[in-house]
């Protein structure tokens, strides 16, 4: 067993699954990834559900995380313009060049993240009052002292961050995929542990292993690959003063959907407790099919930048508008599911101990209106990063402030003025990020002189369709088959939940062969691919 073993890593170190990846091998092996994580990622969610629930000290907790959220974004936006910046050095003037400037931002981004975790800890109070002011005191204090706590991973995040934006320009992509993978057990481990003794805390102590975690792997791997970085305080570099100036404008119009995320969140302390907090199940589940794309995203990313420094114009287009209606593959079915299977998946995933059915209810109804926007969530993350490589943020920026601008009326309109509540928040961000992204794909399409899509209407049209049709009949065999069996108990629920989840897959790709969608064959091929590596890791086939 030992012996096979030591094979197996072995062959893993000199597989090219674990070196420099093209964009279709990241994707495919990224997605492989994710896939396995799922079940692991929706238990996680299930464990918190279970000793939490909707809560106040969850509610508290949710609220506590938008600080250190608003902190990361502007540290996001700074990794944001830093790797096209560094790619076009590591091209255009070399290793040592590239690393140099590197160190730089290296040092810069340590002093910023030292004042913002200071700021962060000593305005924890007004940060919280600000931020949601419909909060009662006893919330307040505790989501108060929360923030305070969790000042460690805004730090842990920054350098996880940098790090992997460097090992991502060197299309290394599964390390920090793995790291966040096992990071969860971490998690999982210390809520069961810790909850009962410690209640949120023990959220707040899993979190921040979780992250730590992350960090000591993905920062162990770059430092075996790369280790040039070196404190260097000489910022007089054109560079480095052009990625600050990128940064902030990043911050506002590169990361719309966050902001909203937080807006809602802001505007939901002013509804009843358990509001925030149902709020943030139904965005957790739709991370899931988010956190799909995401890999790909990352993986297209640093293609792009390189074929933008390289002045390859046709390329750049081709890649990016394929890059689309690759992600609108996965993310339109995946928002027929949950539009019409989102209540007994939330019953399967979350009602249990502290999660009542009337949570599961207000979530199923706030997941049916943020799903609506999940094409518009997707696509704009790919287009706010293509116009950072393109060197322009004010347009984003633009763009984005008065989407936020549009959320917040909706907000206020539909969940206080008109009584929706918290489903209205979720409507008032779906309209808001549909139409952002609405306005970058027009102004990008000026920018880059020619029509993104070039003919992909048509496979999205198709996708549209075998979408609507999977999702139609996923609700009616769902009713049938719960009406015949009424199953009560969770092991029968979650079996008949798992098959019609099955049945809708194996329908959508029977449809999408049919229908001869050009990315069917194209993940297809990926995952032949991605069998074939692993059969030679695991030995099956002759290397």
């Amino acid at each position: 067993m030992i012996a096979t073993f030591r094979r197996w890593i072995e062959k893993i170190k000199h597989s090219s699954i674990l070196k420099r990846q093209t964009v279709a091998q990241a994707a495919i092996l990224l997605t492989i990834l994710s896939l396995s994580s799922k079940p692991v990622g929706m238990l996680r969610e299930f464990v918190t559900a279970r000793y939490f629930g909707a809560t106040a000290a969850k509610d508290a907790f949710i609220i506590a995380n938008n600080v250190p959220a608003i902190f990361g974004l502007l540290i996001g936006a700074f990794m944001g313009a830093f790797l096209p910046a560094f790619v076009r050095l590591r091209e255009q003037r070399g290793e040592t060049e590239a690393w140099r400037f590197a160190s730089k931002v290296f040092t810069f981004l340590f002093l910023l993240v030292v004042l913002s975790s200071v700021a962060m800890f000593l305005l924890a109070g007004p940060s919280v009052s600000l931020l949601a002011g419909g909060l009662d005191p006893e919330r307040h204090d505790l989501a108060t002292l929360l923030t305070q706590y969790l000042v460690p991973i805004l730090f842990m995040n920054a350098f996880l961050g940098f790090f992997s934006s460097i090992l991502n320009s060197y299309r290394h992509f599964l390390l920090q995929s793995v790291a966040a993978f096992f990071g969860n057990f971490i998690l999982l481990g210390t809520v069961i542990l810790l909850a009962p003794r410690w209640g949120i805390l023990a959220l707040v102590a899993g979190t921040t292993g979780h992250i730590l975690f992350q960090l000591l792997v993905v920062g162990g791997g770059l430092w075996r690959r790369k280790p040039y970085l070196r404190l260097d305080f000489h910022w007089r570099d054109p560079d480095l003063h052009r990625i600050i100036r990128l940064a902030i404008p990043l911050a506002i119009g590169g990361f719309i959907s966050v902001i909203n995320l937080l807006v809602d969140r802001t505007i939901g302390s002013y509804l009843p407790i358990g509001s925030i907090s149902t709020l943030d199940y139904a965005q957790r589940i739709l991370t899931i099919p988010l956190m799909l794309i995401a890999n790909l995203t990352a993986a297209l990313y640093p293609s792009l930048a390189i074929s933008w420094a390289q002045r390859q114009g046709q390329q750049f287009r081709l890649s990016l508008g394929r890059g689309l209606s690759s992600i609108w593959f996965i993310i339109i079915p995946a928002t027929a599911g949950l539009i019409f299977l989102g209540k007994p998946l939330i019953s399967i995933l979350l009602q249990t101990g502290a999660f009542t059915a009337e949570d599961t209810s207000l979530t199923a109804a706030i997941l049916l209106y943020y799903a609506l926007g999940l094409f518009a969530i997707a696509g704009s993350g790919i287009l706010s990063n293509t116009f950072v490589i393109l060197g322009d943020t004010l347009t984003p920026m633009i763009a984005g402030t008065i989407a936020i601008g549009i959320n917040i009326g909706l907000n206020i309109l539909f969940a206080l003025v008109w009584g929706m509540g918290a489903p209205g928040l979720a409507l008032a961000t779906t309209i808001s990020g549909t139409l952002y992204f609405c306005a970058l794909l027009l102004l990008l399409q000026k920018k880059v002189s020619a029509g993104i899509f070039g003919g992909l209407w048509f496979p999205v049209g198709k996708t549209l369709l075998a979408s609507g049709i999977m999702g139609t009949a996923c609700y009616f065999l769902w009713r049938a088959l719960e009406g015949i069996w009424h199953p009560t108990e969770y092991g029968p629920r979650l079996g008949l939940v798992l098959l019609v989840v099955l049945i809708g897959i194996s329908l959508y790709a029977s449809l999408s062969w049919l229908l001869r969608i050009p990315e069917f064959d194209r993940y297809r091929g990926y995952l032949l691919t991605g069998i074939g590596k692993l059969k030679q890791i695991t030995g099956r086939t002759k290397t």
